[in-house]
């Protein structure tokens, strides 16, 4: 009888051990980027270089992807807030971390005429991955060993209206993202989702391949495929952001990267998981043609476990 009751104890005993190890696996997130410390602003017109750090230990920057006029550099107010601001853009750091970004598309050019396209004005807030400067990248593994990506932000509306109507296509919106790296043939794909959007035209935003046959390679020098795909927040049963709204996002974003890389839309795409990293991050805002937008964003975190 004794031998049978140790028997049992054992199996039970060896059942919570495995209960446990599993639910703790689950559990335990890791961060892929550290938090902001600082930030620098990218030169995007010259070789995305770095300039004017807002403090020694700045590790994320400001990506202000064409802008007429690049952002000049930091002034610290007596509130203790900093800004930068060009004639089009304006990025305040609150003491509390929060950071705003303000864009307007008054006079804005319509037309990119180095790409052929409309003129797509972004400004964004990333982690520093680039070599030879302090970087926030902390390191990813494959996708295939993660069971859960969260992206996890705090994001405020606060303005949002169209300026004038001098572009036949105006319009903005509010986005989180990431970018993920091919370890075997250094292929990218960047993946957004709009959280909020306004256009002079009532179209309903829909996700869509904007990159589909990886000829975003056409915006940059190395030759490899880049992929784009822009998903919407209602995608994952969450309402657009609203004018005045402050909305605390936590999204699971695995299961929809997987659906995604084997979307057969996406001609000559790599669907291996384990040959897939998440490489960069980024939020913030783009806008063509007159519209003006403020938001603020807080809380950044994307982790895997």
């Amino acid at each position: 009888m004794n031998k049978i009751k140790s028997y049992l104890l054992l199996k039970i005993t060896i059942f919570i051990f495995i209960f446990t190890f599993t639910f703790v696996s689950y559990s335990i997130s890791e961060e892929i980027f550290n938090s902001p410390a600082g930030f620098w602003i990218a030169d995007t017109l010259n070789k995305r270089q770095l300039y004017c750090p807002s403090n020694p230990e700045a590790n994320w920057h400001i990506a202000q992807w064409n802008n007429p006029e690049l952002l000049k550099c930091w002034t610290k107010k007596k509130n203790g807030e900093i800004v930068a601001e060009s004639q089009n853009l304006k990025i305040t750091i609150y003491k509390n971390g929060e950071q705003e970004i303000d864009s307007n598309g008054k006079n804005l050019p319509c037309r990119d005429k180095k790409l052929q396209r409309w003129y797509e004005f972004n400004a964004n807030i990333t982690p520093n991955t680039y070599k030879g400067y302090q970087i926030a990248y902390v390191g990813s593994p494959v996708l295939s060993k993660m069971n859960r990506v969260a992206y996890k932000i705090t994001v405020t509306l606060e303005q949002a209206k169209f300026l004038d109507n001098h572009c036949t296509i105006t319009q903005g919106s509010n986005l989180i993202a990431l970018v993920l790296k091919n370890i075997v043939t250094n292929d990218v794909l960047f993946y957004k989702i709009q959280l909020f959007n306004l256009n002079n035209r009532n179209l309903t935003p829909k996700p869509y391949w904007y990159w589909a046959k990886g000829e975003g390679e056409k915006t940059i020098k190395e030759k490899i495929k880049v992929y784009g795909y822009s998903d919407i927040l209602p995608t994952y049963g969450m309402d657009y952001l609203k004018i005045g709204e402050t909305k605390q996002i936590e999204l699971d974003v695995l299961p929809r990267l997987k659906q995604v890389l084997n979307d057969p839309r996406a001609i000559g795409l790599d669907r291996t998981l384990s040959n897939w990293i998440i490489s960069s991050a980024y939020y913030g805002q783009n806008i063509w043609g007159g519209v003006k937008l403020i938001s603020k964003w807080k809380n950044f975190s994307l982790s895997f476990n």
